[in-house]
């Protein structure tokens, strides 16, 4: 039986979800800012929405205007959702206000906290591979020594397979 998680106006995720998403086109930022938070209870919950007027998957003028953004982020999050978050990542970023976490033995994610954009390493220990692919834009990336550089506009997310 599927867990139900109730968000209604009180809640405070449901209100910057509803939010972001009501709020105009949500900027691709915008969507890398949620990314991480829908990917960990996105598969293990079922958002139930309150009877509010304004709740964004009740108005199709606003989800049919994102559509594109949900083919491309659902997709993501459902792939590292399922690999599992881990909570010892082996890998760290070069930057304070990049965040790296670790779903399953494939996925790494990679988060701009802060709202300019920046250029951070990612470390790797352990075993690393030659190349990796990065999700988001569809990009082959090159370690050297154990390292991969990554430019990231502000809050923006990327998805590392390392494997």
């Amino acid at each position: 039986m599927a867990r139900v998680l109730r968000l209604d106006q009180s809640d405070t995720f449901y209100r910057m979800i509803n939010l972001i998403l009501s709020s105009g086109r949500p900027p691709r930022r915008r969507v890398g800012a949620v990314f991480l938070v829908l990917c960990s209870i996105m598969f293990c919950t079922r958002l139930v929405a309150d009877s509010s007027q304004g709740h964004y998957f009740t108005r199709s003028e606003l989800y049919e205007r994102d559509r594109d953004l949900f083919r491309k982020y659902v997709p993501l999050c459902k792939r590292v959702a399922e690999a599992g978050w881990e909570p010892i990542t082996q890998a760290r970023s070069t930057s304070e206000h990049v965040h790296v976490e670790r779903f399953g033995e494939r996925y790494l994610t990679v988060f701009n906290g802060r709202a300019v954009p920046c250029t951070a390493g990612v470390i790797l220990d352990g075993e690393c591979p030659d190349t990796s692919l990065e999700l988001v834009n569809g990009q082959a990336i090159k370690w050297q020594n154990h390292r991969v550089e990554l430019s990231l506009d502000g809050e923006d997310v990327a998805v590392i397979q390392i494997r």
